[in-house]
């Protein structure tokens, strides 16, 4: 996992609720009032990144 420049982001994607950032450090594991939001990455559509914490997973 690494941060990418922000224009390498694009659009947030919908994911299943259960879907839960891979960053066990990372905010949304932690606060159950945050829900996970995630991007996907420009170039890589496979792969989102947490929107919290940078945190990147493959896709569903």
């Amino acid at each position: 996992a690494g941060t990418r420049p922000p224009e390498a982001r694009s659009a947030a994607v919908r994911t299943p609720p259960d879907f839960v950032c891979p960053n066990e450090r990372c905010v949304t594991r932690n606060e159950a009032y945050l829900a996970p939001r995630f991007v996907s990455i420009a170039g890589h559509e496979e792969v989102l990144q947490c929107a919290y914490c940078d945190g990147e997973v493959l896709r569903p």
